[in-house]
């Protein structure tokens, strides 16, 4: 059976006027969103417009006009080794008073296939039941592209599934990318409410990348064995 592979996480925090001037290192060691531990990879990026920090962890830091984005690769971690929930969580802990509007968690990660002929075929065949838009001049399609919208908690989940060549440990491996979007609107009239709902959703962020995971895995993946059945009703 083909497994999906969870590649890369990225959390964004999406604040009213917020000024990337007011982090550096030090401050963000002080609330806790970096562990004392934590090596740098590169030099600081410090400019007037945003911040950018990068950790030998695979952990990533970059601060912008009205975000704040952390980026982790996540390889062969496991789920609880992923610094990033705890890091967003101290960060928020730490300024408390900035206004928090909406929250954004992107998973992504893919499923490798024996042949570029093989991800194709799972993609016009299996995932979407090709009919006759499946050839044009008697030539099969080399590449689909599917863009998915679900309404998710507060907000929606948003699903991007592509064919793509992978550069993995200096070897090219044909594949389907699961690009994720979770996307969470913070609700509430005052700030402490608003700050309340993140709470909540920062709780569960870890059962919303499993829910992700399971989804790829027991539902878009398993059609691959099956190829005549599609996932949409007819």
């Amino acid at each position: 059976m083909i497994d999906f592979q969870l590649q890369e996480l990225n959390f964004t925090l999406f604040a009213e006027k917020f000024n990337p001037t007011i982090l550096n290192l030090n401050t963000l060691q002080r609330v806790g969103a970096i562990k004392p531990n934590w090596q740098l990879a590169e030099e600081p990026i410090y400019q007037a417009d945003g911040l950018k920090l990068v950790f030998t962890n695979k952990v990533r830091i970059i601060a912008q006009t009205d975000r704040l984005i952390f980026a982790e690769t996540v390889g062969n971690k496991r789920l609880q080794d992923i610094h990033l929930a705890e890091s967003v969580k101290s960060f928020i802990g730490g300024f408390l008073e900035l206004k928090y509007r909406a929250l954004s968690l992107s998973p992504g990660g893919y499923a490798s296939f024996e042949s570029s002929t093989a991800a194709t075929k799972y993609l016009s065949e299996g995932l979407l039941a090709s009919t006759t838009w499946g050839k044009f001049q008697g030539q099969p399609i080399s590449a689909v592209g599917l863009k998915l919208a679900y309404p998710y908690k507060s907000g929606n989940f948003y699903l991007d599934i592509n064919q793509a060549n992978l550069d993995i440990v200096g070897r090219e491996i044909p594949a389907i990318w699961f690009a994720g979007n979770f996307n969470y609107q913070l609700v509430g009239a005052s700030n402490e409410q608003r700050y309340s709902n993140l709470q909540t959703i920062l709780n569960s962020l870890l059962q919303d990348i499993q829910n992700y995971q399971t989804y790829i895995n027991n539902e878009l993946l398993a059609v691959s064995v099956i190829p005549s059945v599609s996932i949409f009703p007819l």
